[in-house]
């Protein structure tokens, strides 16, 4: 039985890492959490809030991704499962997702002019060439 459980654990080479990113992903999140805080988010902010938070989630995808190269790793829709073999299992917030989100909610002025002038061209393109258009 022991044997089985010095076969399951991580080794220590792999951990360091891991925890090393996990704490430089701390250290992007905090800062995300200060910016989107303390300063009202205008054009350069949101630059900023936006490179930051691609970092975070690369770098949160790839310690799961170390991760899973020693656990069952399972992503659902804002969470993460850690299932190890030896009795346990980790839940926790998928970061990654919850920074996309984040990022659709602080850009979702850009993004609405975008789709509004997307279906403005797409709906003068149908009338151009004839066809009936409905409201």
């Amino acid at each position: 039985m022991t044997l089985l459980i010095q076969l399951l654990n991580i080794p220590p080479s792999e951990v360091d890492p891991v925890y090393e990113l996990s704490q430089i992903l701390c250290i992007l999140l905090l800062l995300l959490l200060v910016m989107g805080t303390l300063f009202d988010i205008k054009n350069t902010a949101k630059k900023l809030l936006t490179v930051l938070a691609a970092l975070a989630t690369m770098l949160h995808y790839y310690v799961l991704y170390r991760v899973s190269l020693y656990e069952y790793v399972f992503l659902y829709p804002l969470i993460v499962i850690e299932e190890n073999t030896s009795e346990y299992s980790a839940v926790s917030p998928d970061l990654g997702q919850i920074l996309v989100i984040l990022l659709l909610v602080i850009w979702r002025k850009e993004i609405v002019r975008i789709l509004k002038r997307y279906t403005k061209r797409v709906l003068q393109g149908t009338k151009s060439s004839g066809e009936a258009v409905e409201r």
